[in-house]
């Protein structure tokens, strides 16, 4: 027989641990922590553009000229991908400026 779970704690199952996590480490450990996350932005940042440059790049080749929609998708896929890349570069930017 399974525990019957109430509301409260499947949502407090569902909230994420940074807070709690935080709560708990040292300030050298939350340094730590910090640098880790600060490392995975620009790993996704960098994959962001990866993509980005790919999708131009396809767009540029004339990929899609035998094919009139992947003539379209590429261009509307590649300004698609600008968004997240200037999200990464503003939090990046913010980062290093010291805020949080």
């Amino acid at each position: 027989m399974h525990p019957q779970k109430t509301y409260p704690s499947a949502i407090g199952a569902s909230e994420p641990a940074d807070g709690r996590i935080d709560g708990v480490l040292s300030p050298r450990q939350r340094l730590a922590l910090n640098c880790v996350r600060a490392r995975y932005l620009s790993l996704l940042g960098l994959a962001q553009e990866f993509i980005l440059l790919l999708a131009v790049d396809r767009a540029r080749a004339g990929v899609g000229e035998a094919d009139p929609i992947a003539a379209r998708a590429y261009p509307e896929f590649a300004a698609a991908e600008a968004n997240p890349v200037e999200l990464f570069a503003r939090t990046t930017a913010r980062r290093t400026e010291g805020e949080p």
